[in-house]
């Protein structure tokens, strides 16, 4: 006998079929639906692009000196300097996920890259 002769070829007896085999029509997951960034325009922080960018950089150059110590003081201390109301910015990024210098980066949409204007 050969492997081939061995191979299930129909539904067994109890007409159990396994999952790989059953064709329940497309994917779930396709491409062509793949457009959850273009659905949500990025978040306003109160900062038009090239602020953001300021920001950015700012929060970074603190970062690779001092690393990030669970705070936004980093972005306090840019807003203060740059003369932006600091308690109306820290809201809109804590509403955006930024509740510390470095979820500013990772969490806010559009900061580093400075967004559309």
């Amino acid at each position: 006998m050969t492997l081939d002769e061995f191979r299930w070829t129909g539904p067994t007896a109890s007409g159990y079929r396994s999952p790989w085999e059953i064709d329940d029509g497309p994917d779930l997951y396709d491409e062509r639906f793949n457009d959850d960034e273009e659905e949500f325009p990025p978040p306003d922080v109160g900062l038009d692009a090239g602020r953001r960018r300021e920001l950015a950089a700012h929060i970074e150059a603190t970062m690779a000196g001092q690393g990030c110590d669970g705070t936004l003081r980093a972005a306090q201390r840019w807003a203060t300097t740059a003369g932006v109301p600091w308690v109306e910015l820290k809201g809109r990024l804590q509403q955006n996920g930024g509740f510390c210098d470095c979820e500013v980066l990772f969490n806010v949409p559009g900061l580093a890259d400075g967004g559309p204007d």
